[in-house]
């Protein structure tokens, strides 16, 4: 694992800049096709169908409560509130977080926005049925420890956390990394937004160590984005593509994957470490 130099503050304002100029739900719609190309579009989607997927044995969402861990523009917030869940939109950025609530708006569908640090959760503990974090939370927070902490203490015994991370050795990560030391000095420490580098062994570990089970998995987004180009442009050639992300999810070559998405529960015979402390007080 490879860190590189933070501070809180250029991590907020990074943020806030970029949820000031995205449009909603740009890397989703087709409408934004000036923004991102149809590639970019392809990719999202294909990892959204993938992550909301492993939620099949939950058959009504009625009733439950979900938190949504860095929000952003809120697609996935606008997903289960059209479900009917009860849905806590959760981001550091207060723009992201408007922009979440006039998507939601635009659909009539409600959530609740909630503007605070993943390290420090503002709700009690076992709140949560469902929390997602996709995309955003071992790679991009800089105390992802003290986050996962933080989900461990609000989720239900019960619950589901539903979350996903590039794997280390995936093309589009390689590249981040010359990018990190080729501008390792860079005024503003963000500009990759990543600042972690995980295996998937690792990621394992990190779970298991606070007291999580992987329950499902699976992988995709292969050499993203290497073939971006071609890809979102023909039904026939999209299609193949997923065949093929088919045969690459099996071992050894997924740990290539881009995108590697989990649905983990808690281990309620393990005590974490965070549970362990407030016991031993």
């Amino acid at each position: 694992m490879k860190k590189h130099p933070i501070e809180h503050v250029y991590l907020k304002d990074f943020y806030e800049k970029q949820g000031q100029y995205t449009p909603i739900g740009a890397q989703y719609s087709p409408k934004n096709i000036g923004l991102f190309d149809s590639g970019t579009h392809f990719y999202f989607n294909e990892r959204f169908n993938r992550s909301v997927s492993l939620l099949s044995h939950i058959t009504d969402f009625k009733n439950l409560k979900a938190l949504d861990i860095r929000c952003g523009s809120g697609i996935y917030s606008l997903y289960f509130s059209k479900r009917g869940t009860g849905v806590m939109s959760f981001d550091l950025s207060k723009n992201y977080l408007l922009k979440t609530k006039d998507l939601c708006s635009q659909n009539r569908v409600t959530t609740r926005l909630v503007n605070s640090d993943a390290c420090f959760l503002p709700f009690k503990e076992k709140s949560f049925d469902l929390i997602i974090s996709l995309e955003v939370l071992v790679e991009h927070i800089p105390n992802y420890e003290q986050a996962i902490k933080e989900i461990n203490r609000v989720l239900k015994n019960e619950g589901s956390w539903l979350l996903s991370f590039p794997s280390e050795y995936s093309y589009r990560e390689w590249t981040n990394r010359i990018k990190v030391n080729l501008r390792k000095n860079a005024e503003n420490p963000f500009f990759l937004e990543h600042l972690h580098f995980f295996s998937e062994r690792q990621i394992k570990n990190i779970l298991k160590k606070e007291g999580f089970k992987i329950r499902k998995r699976n992988y995709g987004c292969y050499l993203f984005p290497l073939l971006n180009r071609f890809l979102g442009k023909n039904r026939i050639i999209d299609t193949l593509f997923l065949k093929f992300e088919d045969i690459l999810s099996k071992k050894p070559l997924r740990n290539l994957a881009w995108n590697i998405v989990y649905l983990c529960n808690r281990d309620i015979n393990i005590i974490s470490p965070s549970e362990s402390d407030v016991k031993n007080k």
